[in-house]
C-alpha cells in the first residue's frame, strides 16, 4: 500500500492518496434548547396529554437501556436518576441527494431533559453500518445540517408527530431539530424563550477499510498517516485535499486516548473519536476487564459486553459532549439578558450566582482520567474563556452601576441639604434675612470676579 506523506502540498499525477471508507460509524447530533423546570412524572403526563408518542421506559427499550448503562457506569451513584431523564421520541428516515443510488438512512431521535437547570437536549442518532461512506459523504451529512434542501424526507417514514408540520420534500437537520424544539416547547412551555442556537457532533468511527480493504490498524496511526481525512472529517472542511499537511496534524493533534483501541479529538464542533470496538484489542481488554472482576468476586458491569449503538456512548464522551454543550448555551443566554444591562446590584448578583452554579452543577464525571478529554473539550468549545469574559463584564456592569448609585446619593445628600437650610432659614426674621442676603451676595460677587469676568 502506497501511503501519501503530504512531502508536497498535493499529490503528484503518478501519486494516489490513501483512501479512507468508514465500514461502521456511529454520529449523534446534539442541540439544547430551553424548557420550563419540571420533573420526569410531568413530562410523561404532559406528553400523555396531547398524545405525544414517547416509546417505553429504559427498562422496555434497547436504545435507552444503552444510555442508562453508559450514565450509571460514568457518572456518580443516583446522580443521573437526579439530574435527568431521557426518552425516545418518534423517528425519520432520509435519502441524500447522490448522483448514483444513495440508501435510506434511519435516523433515531432522543430527548434528554436536566429537570435542575430547565434544559432539554434534541439528539439524532445515526447508525451507518455497512454504507461504506467515505469523508466527503460523511461531511456532506454535516453539511446538511445546516442547508435547507440538504435531504430527501421519505414520505412513508415521516415523525408520527403532527400531521400539518411537514409541508416539504426535502429538509435540513437542522429545520428537523428545530421541529423537535417547537413541539416539546408547546407541551412544556415558557414565559421566555432566547433565541439561540448551538450545535454539537458527537461521531464514533467504529470499523475502517484502508484502500477498501480490512487492516489491523491502531487508532493513532489512522491520525498519524490520514492527518487530511481526519481533519476534513473534524472540521468538515470539504477542501480537506488541499489543506497544508502540518496544519492538518496541528488541528488533530489535540486527542485523547486511555486505551489503545480508542482516541478521541475534541473541537469546537464537538467530538471525533476512533473506537474500534469490533477490533481483536478491544475483544482483549473486554476478557481483560471480566478477568479481573471475577478474580476479585466482582460483578461484571453490563457496559463491557455491550455493542453500544449511539454514537459516544461507550466512553463517555457523549455524556461530556452534552454537559460541555450545555454550559455554553447557558452562558449564551446569560450573556443575551446581560445586553439589556442589568439596573440593579441584585440583578447582577443573581447573574453572578447563576454562572457559577452553571459551572458547578455540570462538572460530574467521575473518572478522574475523563477530566483530562473533558478539560480538553471545554477549552475546543471556549467554555472556560466564555465564562472568564462574562464574570469580567458583569464586573464592569457592576462598577458602573456603582458609580451611578453614588452619584445619585451625592445628589440626594446635597438636596438635603439645600433643604434643610432653607427650613432653617425660614425660623429666622426678616431683618436677619436681608443681612444673609447681603452677605451671600457679596460673596458672589467677589467669588465671580476672582474666577471669572464679570461685566
Amino acid at each position: 500500500m502506497h501511503i501519501y506523506t503530504g512531502m508536497t502540498e498535493t499529490p503528484q499525477k503518478n501519486e494516489i492518496e490513501p483512501i479512507l471508507v468508514f465500514n461502521h460509524i456511529l454520529i449523534t447530533y446534539i442541540s439544547p434548547f430551553e424548557i420550563k423546570l419540571t420533573t420526569s412524572e410531568e413530562v410523561k403526563e404532559s406528553f400523555e396529554q396531547v398524545s405525544f408518542n414517547i416509546l417505553p421506559t429504559s427498562n422496555e427499550n434497547e436504545c435507552l437501556r444503552q444510555f442508562q448503562i453508559s450514565d450509571e457506569f460514568h457518572l456518580p451513584s443516583g446522580y443521573a436518576l437526579e439530574t435527568f431523564s431521557r426518552f425516545e421520541l418518534p423517528g425519520f428516515s432520509m435519502k441524500l441527494p447522490k448522483k448514483k443510488e444513495s440508501p435510506t438512512i434511519k435516523i433515531k431521535v432522543f430527548l434528554s431533559i436536566y429537570h435542575k437547570i430547565g434544559i432539554g437536549i434534541i439528539e439524532l442518532a445515526f447508525d451507518l453500518l455497512n454504507y461504506k461512506f467515505d469523508v466527503d459523504d460523511l461531511i456532506f451529512i454535516e453539511h446538511t445540517l445546516y442547508k435547507e434542501s440538504g435531504f430527501e424526507l421519505i414520505l412513508s417514514d415521516k415523525p408520527e408527530i403532527s400531521n400539518d408540520i411537514f409541508t416539504k420534500d426535502k429538509y435540513s437537520l437542522r429545520s428537523m431539530v428545530n421541529i423537535y424544539k417547537q413541539i416539546i416547547q408547546k407541551i412544556l412551555p415558557l414565559r421566555k424563550v432566547h433565541n439561540i442556537e448551538r450545535y454539537a457532533k458527537c461521531i464514533e468511527i467504529r470499523k475502517i477499510l484502508v484502500n477498501k480493504s480490512e487492516k489491523k490498524i491502531e487508532p493513532l496511526d489512522i491520525l498519524n498517516f490520514f492527518p487530511k481525512q481526519m481533519y476534513g472529517l473534524l472540521c468538515s472542511d470539504e477542501g480537506w485535499r488541499f489543506v497544508p499537511q502540518n496544519l492538518a496534524k496541528e488541528r488533530i493533534e489535540n486527542n485523547w486516548g486511555s486505551r489503545n483501541f480508542v482516541i478521541a479529538i475534541p473541537h469546537g464542533t464537538g467530538i471525533i473519536s476512533v473506537n474500534l470496538w469490533d477490533s481483536d484489542i478491544h475483544e482483549a481488554y473486554r476478557r481483560s476487564q471480566e478477568e479481573i472482576r471475577e478474580k476479585f468476586r466482582q460483578k461484571v458491569e453490563d457496559y463491557f459486553s455491550l455493542d453500544f449503538k449511539i454514537g459516544g456512548l461507550a466512553h463517555g464522551f457523549l455524556i461530556l459532549l452534552e454537559s460541555t454543550l450545555i454550559q455554553r448555551y447557558l452562558i449564551d443566554i446569560i450573556n443575551s439578558d446581560v445586553k439589556q444591562i442589568p439596573k440593579n446590584h441584585k440583578e447582577i448578583a443573581e447573574l453572578h450566582i447563576k454562572l457559577t452554579e452553571i459551572m458547578e452543577k455540570l462538572q460530574f464525571i467521575k473518572i478522574p482520567e475523563m477530566e483530562v478529554i473533558g478539560k480538553k473539550l471545554s477549552d475546543s468549545i471556549g467554555l472556560d474563556a466564555s465564562s472568564t469574559h462574562m464574570k469580567e463584564r458583569l464586573d464592569e456592569i457592576e462598577s458602573a452601576v456603582s458609580i451611578g448609585y453614588n452619584k445619585k446619593t451625592n445628589d440626594l445628600i446635597i438636596i438635603l441639604t439645600i433643604l434643610t437650610i432653607f427650613l432653617g432659614l425660614l425660623s429666622l426674621n426678616y431683618d436677619n434675612l436681608i443681612w444673609i442676603y447681603n452677605v451671600l451676595k457679596n460673596f458672589l460677587t467677589k467669588l465671580c470676579e476672582t474666577f471669572w469676568y464679570c461685566p
